[in-house]
């Protein structure tokens, strides 16, 4: 007798097992498996083609939202640089903070942690750690 046969996969009177297929969001802690019997090639098929879709569409929402970090880092920065432009007079200090802390904001999207500016009077460390 085989192995095959022994565990019981080729008995005719053996009941066979439901097999399902699990799929989860490969950023997730628990990772998609074929629970059960090995499932028939239909399944696993089946199971490679969603599997293939999720993460397709996975990447695709996460360089989505990398392309929108990056957009609101651009209009932050087009903002702080003209900000200072238009401000009325007598509010230009208030203008420079406020430009510098959009800098700091469009800096924080685009995944910066540590900004820092040096003169010879000053220094100007922002980490986010």
């Amino acid at each position: 007798m085989s192995s095959a046969d022994e565990s019981g996969r080729n008995n005719p009177l053996r009941k066979p097992r439901d097999a399902t297929v699990n799929l989860s969001a490969p950023w997730g802690l628990c990772t998609a498996r074929i629970i059960g019997d090995a499932a028939d090639a239909a399944d696993e098929e089946v199971f490679i083609v969603q599997r293939s879709a999720l993460h397709a569409l996975y990447i695709s929402e996460t360089e989505q939202t990398k392309r929108l970090s990056l957009s609101l880092a651009a209009g932050l920065l087009a903002l702080a640089c003209i900000l200072p432009i238009f401000a009325p007079p007598g509010r230009e200090v208030i203008s420079y903070w406020l430009s510098i802390s959009l800098f700091v904001f469009s800096a924080g999207s685009i995944g910066f942690t540590n900004i820092l500016y040096r003169t010879k009077e000053s220094e100007l460390n922002l980490s986010g750690q």
